[in-house]
């Protein structure tokens, strides 16, 4: 062991980048708490076709920067002046969240800025690079080759929603496909399970809210799922190589844990789409009476848009 280092850390910031995320293009404004609008437009048209004024967006007195809060623990070492690397662990929470909150439009506007909940983020990350014996194994070589590999994991989720689940505490919907919960993932999947082509018609099946076969799921047959679009898990790893002023680098990067929706398959496995677009040549596996085994719906099937 030629060298070891350990490492501590903890501090608490506020979120300068706000403007980055798109929240709004003037900062100024938004905190002006003396404001009870930002501005007025006469874009709108009222009765019987008049112009008129509308409110772009209301003033939030309560308004907050947001909080980040965040602890690391990690070496350095190396050993035998060949093996070298870190190791770290770290917890990351985002406290008064800045999101837009929907509110009833009798009040001119839809939309509110608000700060929502804590986010926390945490996991571990590892580099290691190691010197390959070659100067050993090929003697007087000026041949010289490393190779290199780092990875990490990561889990974002919700340690409370704030003023988001103020009528269905812990849950918040994003549209029909997303939600976030408390102790869940950032935009978890919200959907009903799909179950298969029903054998006797052709038509989708899904699974209901009580574990019943359907072939119309309705709202409340939604669940969460514990997936998101997000990789658990990520990294690289590749090789550095020299001779006499030559060199050739490579360098590969990875990430899996992630789960996806194919909306280009989805559209090619559409039959409505033939007469205008291509379609995937997997509909020749589709339902018949004579093809009842197949995952591939009838294609007169009556519930393409179910669930």
């Amino acid at each position: 062991m030629n060298e070891l280092k350990l490492r501590a850390s903890y501090g608490t910031t506020g979120n300068q980048n706000i403007q980055a995320r798109g929240v709004d293009s003037n900062l100024s404004t938004i905190f002006n708490l003396a404001s009870a609008v930002r501005s007025l437009n006469s874009s709108q048209a009222g009765y019987l076709g008049a112009p008129s004024f509308g409110v772009a967006q209301i003033g939030n007195s309560d308004l907050r920067w947001e909080e980040t809060q965040q602890w690391d623990l990690g070496f350095d070492f190396g050993v035998f002046k060949r093996l070298s690397g870190s190791f770290d662990i770290y917890n990351k929470r985002t406290l008064d969240s800045f999101d837009l909150t929907q509110i009833s439009a009798a009040n001119g506007s839809t939309q509110l800025n608000t700060n929502n909940g804590t986010i926390e983020n945490k996991g571990i990350e590892f580099t290691w690079s190691v010197w390959v014996l070659i100067d050993d194994l090929l003697k007087n070589t000026k041949f010289k080759l490393s190779v290199n590999a780092n990875g990490a994991y990561n889990k974002a989720q919700f340690r409370d929603l704030g003023v988001l689940d103020a009528n269905t505490p812990g849950i918040y919907r994003i549209n029909n496909d997303f939600i976030w919960r408390e102790g869940g993932l950032i935009n978890e999947y919200f959907q009903v399970p799909y179950a298969g082509v029903n054998p006797a018609n052709g038509n989708l099946l899904f699974t209901d809210i009580n574990g019943n076969l359907t072939e119309s799921p309705v709202d409340a047959d939604r669940r969460a799922t514990g997936k998101n679009a997000l990789p658990k898990y990520q990294g690289g790893f590749g090789f550095n190589a020299s001779y006499k002023g030559f060199f050739a680098d490579a360098l590969f990067v990875y990430a899996f844990g992630a789960w996806k929706f194919d909306t280009d398959y989805n559209s090619l496995m559409d039959i409505r789409n033939a007469d205008l677009f291509p379609v995937s040549t997997d509909l020749f596996n589709a339902w018949t009476p004579n093809n009842t085994n197949t995952d591939v719906p009838a294609l007169a099937a009556t519930n393409f848009d179910a669930g």
